[in-house]
């Protein structure tokens, strides 16, 4: 039975380290209800994760006692609902759902925790948990970036993830902004023209170390307006992600997937880089990714 063909409505959680976002979804990825809460995995303040999960879901419960209940992101950690093991690739849908793991709710009932995904790499070993949900909704194959505080690049094949890296630009640029050398100089406001200037620096032979203080000096020399400071930081860290992304995967098309904000300065930084840009909107990734999983969930259950 296929994502679209589903006759009951799925319960499903996005649950990350700040935000708790539950979705009642239909056939045809259709949307009948949202509850959101800042009851994310790092603020429950000693409350069970259960008492949460009921106290947002218990009508949809009432009301589809048969909703197949399906958890994704930071509740499969360590610090989450249950600890659920990393999958490595290639993971296919099929094979997450097979690893997901079941928590039982009242008697019989039980909800699916979806697993992350593990990869390894030259330097190491990279993770993602909830990622690897949009990274299936957005595309069945190609490469896909999910940005945020951590950047994701995906890599999808066969609809199965095959590698991801990792990017700390947001936490970084959040960094940069407020608590470093910069974060005096910097006032409030908006400037295209300093995020493309950004941009451009992020190709300067000397490195992100080196033209970082670029902002800093900017400011002191007049030539940058410190309502552009913001904005330039944005530019040079998202230039810099892009361009190593670029040399990893070296992408032709990519699949942006995240806010309108944020996935428009992606999309601006990849086609100066040569690379076609398509955008999916968080949560019709979420959904179809959701819709994706639950039915092969269903599938191992039949």
């Amino acid at each position: 039975m296929g994502p679209s063909e589903r006759r009951l409505p799925i319960i499903a959680v996005d649950w990350g380290t700040s935000r708790f976002r539950a979705y009642l979804i239909a056939d045809h990825e259709a949307i009948l209800g949202r509850v959101e809460s800042d009851e994310g995995i790092a603020h429950l303040s000693g409350r069970p994760h259960r008492d949460v999960f009921l106290e947002h879901c218990q009508a949809w419960l009432a009301e589809h006692p048969a909703a197949m209940i399906v958890l994704v992101g930071m509740v499969g950690s360590r610090n989450g609902w249950v600890e659920v093991p990393y999958v490595e690739p290639p993971a296919s849908t099929a094979v997450v759902a097979a690893r997901c793991a079941t928590i039982t709710l009242d008697g019989a009932r039980k909800a699916y925790v979806v697993p992350g995904v593990r990869a390894s790499a030259p330097y190491g070993s990279d993770v993602m948990r909830g990622e690897e949900v949009l990274g299936f909704g957005a595309a069945e194959a190609g490469v896909v970036c999910l940005p945020g505080t951590h950047s994701k690049w995906v890599i999808v094949r066969g609809q199965s993830i095959v590698d991801l890296r990792t990017f700390v630009t947001g936490e970084l640029f959040a960094l940069v902004r407020d608590g470093s050398f910069i974060a005096s100089l910097g006032r409030p406001g908006e400037s295209a023209c300093a995020f493309e200037r950004g941009l451009s620096a992020a190709h300067a032979p000397e490195g992100l170390l080196a033209t970082l203080f670029t902002a800093r000096a900017g400011v002191l020399d007049g030539s940058l307006p410190p309502e552009g400071v913001g904005d330039y930081v944005s530019g040079l860290l998202i230039g810099t992600e892009i361009i190593r992304a670029q040399a990893i995967f070296n992408p032709k098309a990519v699949t942006v997937v995240g806010s309108p904000d944020l996935a428009h300065r992606y999309e601006i930084a990849m086609r100066q880089c040569g690379i076609e840009v398509s955008v999916v909107p968080s949560e019709q990734a979420f959904v179809r990714g959701v819709m994706r999983i639950a039915a092969e969930i269903e599938k191992d259950a039949s």
